[in-house]
């Protein structure tokens, strides 16, 4: 009996060594490869935006403000002058850092009235008006802000646009980015 035992365990034990350090690397996937995965994602599905990541801006070590990284992104039409695409990464150093930071900009976004959105991350908001739109959304340790302006409103004149399609274009386009950053975390 001894000797079935000692052949179970070495067997566990051989299992875990092969099969558990891919198990980790693959289900903490680096913050880089996550990053890099959302510009390479973007650069492959959406050809008619260019750009890419602009900057890192690590949190503050206070017990009362987020803890984690915040990454800005942007993307530019080729076609069009007038239009950009930005994306705010908030990597949490915790979950409850990334919920908070989903909580804190619904604050702001409710002014707007945001409206729930389904199928994005594991929360998600949307708001859209004259050819611009908003999602904002949170998975895991992640918060996403991705914003679409397909009307710079500084100097467009409204009543000569065709508004309501640039927001329908803007609100899908947003999705779209959305999406394409959930699918890489």
């Amino acid at each position: 009996m001894a000797d079935s035992c000692d052949i179970m365990r070495n067997l566990i034990m051989v299992c875990l060594a092969v099969i558990l350090p891919g198990l980790i690397a693959n289900s903490a996937q680096t913050k880089e490869a996550v990053l890099d995965g959302i510009v390479r994602a973007i650069a492959e599905k959406e050809p008619e935006w260019q750009g890419g990541k602009v900057h890192s801006m690590p949190g503050t070590p206070d017990p009362d403000r987020f803890r984690g990284t915040l990454h800005d992104f942007e993307w530019k039409r080729k076609d069009r002058t007038a239009t950009l695409a930005t994306l705010q990464i908030f990597y949490g150093d915790s979950e409850e850092d990334a919920v908070r930071m989903l909580e804190w900009s619904q604050m702001i976004l409710s002014v707007n009235e945001s409206e729930p959105l389904e199928n994005i991350g594991e929360r998600a908001y949307q708001y859209a008006k004259n050819g611009n739109s908003w999602i904002t959304f949170r998975k895991g340790k992640i918060f996403a802000d991705i914003s679409v302006s397909l009307v710079d409103l500084r100097y467009a004149d409204k009543a000569s646009l065709p508004m309501l399609d640039l927001t329908v274009e803007a609100r899908e386009t947003a999705k779209r980015f959305a999406q394409h950053v959930a699918n890489q975390i």
